[in-house]
């Protein structure tokens, strides 16, 4: 029988008498009272997480903000800000995981949730004791972890134990406004069976499968427009709730920009030499990176850019091209769908089509509708080109970022896959009616490479 828990507070300071129910050995808090918000936090992660461990086979983690997804990773190596930043190098598995995740945006992660669906032990636990973090939520802890995370806010650090066995029911309901909303929860989870090459050459789509999938993921679960671009097993950016698609990609472009600004090797150099409290110390990088004009959009694995909902015009494609986005994700169904795969040609574009659908309920947002739509996503990649060292010297150090020419060493490919269905709280704003989605004559290749995910990026 489900039991009742007392929350500190419920969506504001001001709703009192907030609670929340859960069956007996599926969410225990070990420490500190949870808000109505980390909660939707943690159960919003906890499914990301879940997901993507299914697909990935390994530890994930995810930092969880307003309930929307800051990051999404698995374990691999850890960016040259966070290492510099925090003085690490190695880490074990579910720290460089958090670590990967919360990096997509250090300064929006200032009191994040994190979610790992696997262990924490002495050395995350320890490494969240140094960050502005409202609460974690594992599927398992130390007793190490515990003693440590039990001192940290004087006490009150929320610490919740989620069990990584638990299986919901088929049925979930909400509601809103006196209304309740009743449906078939959404199980799909991505898969390769879900993706098949369309246009051009598969060997970069066989290369960003694992991150085909993580993007997927990452949009079931993120409130739409949505945009993640993402590279070597993690997101870089995460663009969520806006209501306009070249906005949302604009914002995830700009986002990934500033990722690749602190990488810079001054930016690693000042934040490693700086004292003072961490949360300074970000801010005051952030602040010099904004300064750097030579800045080096490459890195090591194809970057990808996602959309969960259809690219309505080419503009999309365009802004994508100027940060040396190799792949770009979306679902068909746009009215102007041959200007959109024109503009992708003009930058060498494969296309490709999945049986997957990103369409999930963010469960933190109040107000949102669930769609379950089979829609074809489009997804365009670059082929990377093997320029000289002097080239790409001279495309890692443009003079400015701001011009039209940010990134021009790399072409693009265009794919196209079935949406994901989102969950019930992402999508109660979302599905407009009227459209069915078309599909494209002709046929494509089968993609069915491993599901391994790629353990490093830049």
């Amino acid at each position: 029988m489900p039991s009742d828990h007392a929350l500190r507070y419920g969506a504001n300071p001001h709703q009192k008498h907030a609670t929340f129910a859960a069956p007996l050995g599926v969410i225990d808090v070990l420490n500190g009272e949870p808000s109505y918000t980390n909660l939707l936090d943690i159960l919003t992660g906890w499914q990301l997480t879940r997901d993507l461990s299914v697909v990935a086979g390994t530890v994930t983690a995810a930092s969880m903000k307003h309930c929307v997804p800051i990051g999404l990773a698995i374990p691999g190596r850890i960016d040259t800000f966070s290492r510099a930043l925090l003085g690490i190098d190695q880490a074990e598995p579910a720290t460089s995981a958090y670590l990967r995740a919360r990096s997509s945006d250090w300064s929006a992660a200032y009191g994040d949730v994190a979610v790992i669906f696997g262990e924490v032990g002495k050395e995350l636990a320890s490494v969240l004791a140094r960050l502005v973090s409202d609460g974690v939520a594992a599927t398992g802890y130390t007793d190490e972890a515990l003693r440590i995370l039990g001192k940290k806010r004087g006490g009150r650090y929320l610490v919740v134990k989620i069990n990584k066995h638990y299986v919901p029911p088929a049925q979930e309901s909400r509601d809103i406004f006196g209304i309740r909303l009743v449906q078939r929860r959404n199980d799909h989870v991505p898969s390769a069976a879900d993706f098949e090459v369309v246009v051009g050459s598969e060997e970069t789509a066989r290369r960003s499968l694992s991150d085909l999938l993580l993007a997927a993921v990452a949009m079931k679960y993120t409130v739409s427009n949505n945009i993640v671009v993402a590279s070597g097993g993690r997101t870089l950016s995460i663009s969520a709730g806006q209501q306009s698609r070249i906005l949302s990609t604009k914002l995830a472009c700009f986002k990934f920009e500033q990722f690749m600004r602190l990488q810079h090797g001054k930016i690693a150099g000042l934040v490693g030499s700086s004292r003072g409290k961490l949360t300074d110390r970000v801010a005051h990088a952030v602040e010099q990176a904004n300064a750097i004009n030579d800045v080096c959009l490459a890195l090591e694995t194809p970057v990808l850019l996602a959309s969960d909902g259809f690219i309505p015009f080419k503009d999309n494609v365009e802004e994508a091209s100027r940060y040396g986005v190799e792949l770009i994700c979306e679902p068909r169904g746009a009215l102007r769908s041959g200007d959109v795969e024109r503009a992708a040609a003009d930058h060498g574009a494969f296309e490709r089509r999945t049986a997957i659908s990103t369409t999930d309920s963010n469960v933190g947002s109040s107000s949102k509708p669930q769609r379950f739509a089979r829609r074809l996503r489009r997804i365009v990649t670059t082929k990377p080109s093997t320029p000289s060292s002097a080239a790409r010297q001279a495309r890692c150090r443009a003079p400015s970022l701001t011009s039209s020419a940010r990134y021009s060493g790399r072409r693009m490919r265009l794919c196209r896959m079935h949406e994901v269905p989102k969950s019930i709280a992402t999508l109660e704003h979302e599905y407009s009616g009227g459209q069915r989605a078309r599909r494209s004559p002709g046929g494509g290749v089968a993609v069915r490479p491993s599901l391994g995910m790629p353990a490093c990026d830049r």
